[in-house]
């Protein structure tokens, strides 16, 4: 799993296949105040068919996988 947890969301880069890569990404309003695509530099590349995706709380998600 490669994902960031921002004010406690987790964001996991996964694989969507969709027009534009930016369709559907989590992160997309925060891109849109920058330069460059945040998943280039949250997880090193770009790829055309990954997006991040919220997951929601980061401790509710970490403890599902607990159970």
């Amino acid at each position: 799993m490669n994902g960031i947890i921002i004010n406690d969301d987790l964001h996991e880069l996964v694989s969507l296949r969709t027009s534009d890569p930016c369709d559907n990404c989590s992160l997309q309003e925060n891109c849109d105040k920058t330069d460059f695509p945040l998943c280039t530099v949250i997880a090193g590349r770009h790829k055309s068919d990954e997006r991040f995706i919220n997951r929601g709380k980061a401790k509710e998600f970490i403890e599902k996988l607990n159970l």
